[in-house]
């Protein structure tokens, strides 16, 4: 089993953004690429309804081209209420159970 990688936002953007001329931003757009070019594949990724929600806002085309990279990973499933012995019931948790 992979282990699982949770990816927010930021990643969605640095794949799908223009190059920068900002220092910083240029390395993390490259260290972005690098890292989902050749080391994603060993890990199972996810993203949430609120990545998505992000994913989706802004110019159009750009928020597509995030959107069809979602769509490669697979939506954590949110168990706002999970009742087994190693969550605290009531409290939003994510189980592997």
């Amino acid at each position: 089993m992979k282990p699982s990688v949770y990816v927010e936002t930021s990643v969605i953007s640095y794949l799908t953004a223009r190059p920068s001329r900002d220092l910083v931003m240029a390395a993390h757009h490259e260290v972005t690429h690098e890292w989902w070019n050749n080391r994603r594949a060993a890990f199972s990724l996810f993203y949430s309804e609120a990545v998505r929600d992000e994913a989706s806002m802004g110019d159009a085309q750009a928020a597509a081209q995030r959107l069809a990279l979602l769509n490669e990973l697979s939506l954590l499933e949110f168990q706002a209420h999970c009742k087994c012995a190693r969550c605290s019931q009531g409290t939003p948790s994510v189980c592997d159970i």
